[in-house]
């Protein structure tokens, strides 16, 4: 009479463990990669949204609203952006900051762009999610700004940085380190 065998060899379960772990070493990487990607591209929407949102506040004619973004005043902002060994150099005038991932609300950073900023936040769109990291492996990013660029005051710009400031274009034109 034969005993009937059952169960995998020793053999057998090696060579099945040495396959998952050649295609972990392949797909991690990629899944990271993609992680990434659907971070920032989650990032880059929320600025786009709130790039629309002021500029909806400058449309719905509003004389105050129009004027506070307009002459809120304000001083001129020089902000540098390394990548690749090149510099970026841009002017720019913050008018509003937001804390990122919480329902807050905006907060005007120019004297006289209070009511730009009242209607901002009467906007129903409260929370703008910020999934990406510092690219740099530095602070982690934590705060939007608005602001509107010094030599093109219609301009619109949205960036993400921290509580240091303004680190990088989100919208228009995100930053290519970003």
């Amino acid at each position: 009479m034969k005993v009937k065998k059952s169960g995998f060899t020793l053999i057998e379960i090696v060579v099945v463990l040495t396959i998952i772990g050649i295609l972990a070493m392949i797909l991690v990487p990629s899944m990271i990669g993609y992680v990434k990607k659907s971070r920032r591209s989650s990032d880059i929407t929320s600025a786009r949204t709130i790039r629309n949102d002021a500029a909806a506040v400058l449309a719905e004619g509003n004389e105050e609203a129009e004027e506070a973004f307009y002459s809120g005043g304000g001083t001129v902002q020089s902000v540098s952006v390394e990548y690749a060994g090149k510099t970026e150099d841009y002017s720019i005038i913050i008018l509003a900051e937001k804390e990122a991932n919480a329902y807050v609300e905006w907060n005007s950073t120019l004297n006289g762009s209070d009511k730009f900023v009242d209607m901002l936040n009467a906007m129903e769109d409260r929370r703008a999610e910020m999934k990406y990291s510092d690219p740099e492996g530095g602070e982690k990013l934590d705060r939007w700004f608005l602001a509107k660029d010094a030599g093109d005051s219609d301009r619109i710009e949205v960036w993400a940085g921290d509580t240091s400031g303004p680190k990088y274009r989100v919208w228009p034109q995100t930053e290519a380190n970003y």
